[in-house]
């Protein structure tokens, strides 16, 4: 089984660009753990790779989703 980065996208980028609300967002951290446990109860060996993006590569998708009038949506800097 594999979660794209989507499945964290609550916690971070949909808080910031006011996606969703703290109150979502602080849920949503609060059950992450249960799910996850939940999976791994269930037979699953769950391995969560955590990659990191450079500075310069956050700026420029950052840059990106600006002149991108669907992925702006409610992001203003």
């Amino acid at each position: 089984m594999i979660f794209d980065r989507s499945w964290y996208n609550r916690a971070g980028v949909e808080r910031v660009m006011s996606f969703c609300t703290e109150e979502q967002a602080r849920k949503f951290l609060q059950v992450v753990p249960a799910v996850e446990k939940a999976i791994i109860k269930s037979g699953v060996i769950l391995i969560e790779y955590w990659l990191e993006v450079s500075q310069d590569e956050q700026t420029r998708r950052l840059k990106a989703r600006l002149q991108d009038g669907p992925r702006a949506g409610n992001f203003h800097p």
